[in-house]
């Protein structure tokens, strides 16, 4: 079969073949009935008897089949390939609308991969959060993080501790038992 950018090329003239060529094959296939009239009686049930006598040459039966069957795989080919044509022949209305529903999707894609970077830049914990809450603050992060600010990283350091060992505490080795109750009675 023909990829799907082969569809627009058919001409006019080309599609009107097509549909006379479906049209006699249609037609040739209601025409061939056993009818006595057509003269049918007459002539021989062998096709290669009467060809042979003529030409001296014989028809080759499995040539013939060939191309037969090529013929109709060709026509059925041709079918899809209009029927194709027919069906995938959208409106430039429908396309124009697909589009924009794209775009509009993309755009708002964008849109909340910003206000995603902007939180995050500004500290920001749980987005999802935020973003659900920021509505309620016009969109400005800054008076969201005044009024919540527990979805936001902590800027005091003073809760942070450095490793050190707190006052009060043994700073020596301990040695012994009897040393380790001594420290932890100080």
């Amino acid at each position: 079969m023909c990829r799907k950018g082969c569809i627009m090329a058919l001409t006019e003239e080309e599609e009107k073949m097509l549909k006379q060529l479906l049209e006699k094959n249609s037609q040739d296939s209601e025409d061939k009935s056993h009818d006595p009239k057509t003269g049918e009686d007459d002539k021989s049930q062998d096709p290669g008897k009467g060809e042979e006598e003529k030409t001296g040459k014989s028809i080759n039966a499995h040539k013939y089949e060939r191309d037969i069957a090529n013929r109709d795989k060709r026509i059925a080919e041709l079918e899809a390939l209009l029927k194709e044509k027919e069906e995938g022949s959208k409106t430039e209305a429908e396309r124009l609308k697909e589009l924009e529903t794209q775009h509009q999707t993309l755009v708002e894609q964008l849109q909340t991969e910003k206000l995603t970077s902007k939180l995050t830049g500004a500290g920001c914990i749980n987005a999802k959060a935020a973003m659900a809450l920021l509505n309620d603050y016009e969109g400005d992060v800054d008076k969201l993080k005044e009024s919540a600010p527990y979805l936001f990283e902590s800027t005091n350091k003073a809760s942070v501790t450095t490793g050190g060992v707190p006052e009060g505490k043994p700073t020596g080795e301990v040695h012994s038992i009897a040393e380790a109750l001594a420290q932890m009675e100080k």
